[in-house]
């Protein structure tokens, strides 16, 4: 299964990837987390800043993922449009385009998880996310937004705050659709 994680700033998506990553469930996934980065170390701006260089970058990274068979990441197409949409450096025919691209690449994830906002989780400097709370809040519309009018894609809203319990509610999901998917085999 093809299975992303989307969310604003600091939600904890890396976090929640790489304790998915240690379930001996989940053995024969392969896991994509944070890259920004490698983006940075080549010059290339990101969130507020982030230019159409850097959108088509993290594009070709989502596009590389949905190549493999079983996957998680910590991003999503969904991401990179809310990033694009609000980029106050990119035109808007550029982000009439990524509007389709993710219209179209959205079918190929298996299931999309959203995690919310939520006040347990405050926002941390780790250097390279944007801290700006605001912003925060404006991607998190976009991206619940886009989420809640997926028409291919199975998704999935987070309800749980804890890390084990999302780690416990995510399995679960997994865990039925893929028994789903055998029982129709």
């Amino acid at each position: 299964m093809r299975i992303g994680i989307c969310g604003s700033q600091s939600v904890g998506k890396s976090t929640l990837v790489k304790h998915l990553l240690n379930n001996p469930f989940l053995k024969n996934y392969t896991f994509f987390t944070e890259r920004s980065k490698e983006l940075i170390k080549k010059g290339i701006p990101v969130n507020k800043e982030s230019t159409s260089e850097g959108q088509d970058a993290f594009l070709l990274e989502r596009i590389k993922e949905l190549e493999k068979e079983n996957m998680i990441t910590d991003r999503t197409i969904l991401d990179v449009y809310a990033f694009t949409k609000l980029s106050e450096h990119i035109s808007n025919e550029k982000k009439e385009i990524f509007r389709a691209i993710k219209y179209i690449l959205s079918k190929y994830y298996d299931i999309i998880f959203y995690i919310p906002i939520i006040e347990e989780i405050k926002m941390e400097d780790n250097g390279i996310r944007e801290t700006d709370e605001q912003f925060r809040i404006d991607i998190d519309k976009v991206l619940k937004e886009e989420f809640d009018k997926l028409p291919f894609t199975k998704k999935h809203y987070i309800n749980s705050i804890t890390l084990s319990d999302r780690v416990a509610e995510i399995i679960e999901v997994i865990e039925n659709m893929e028994g789903e998917f055998n029982d129709k085999n």
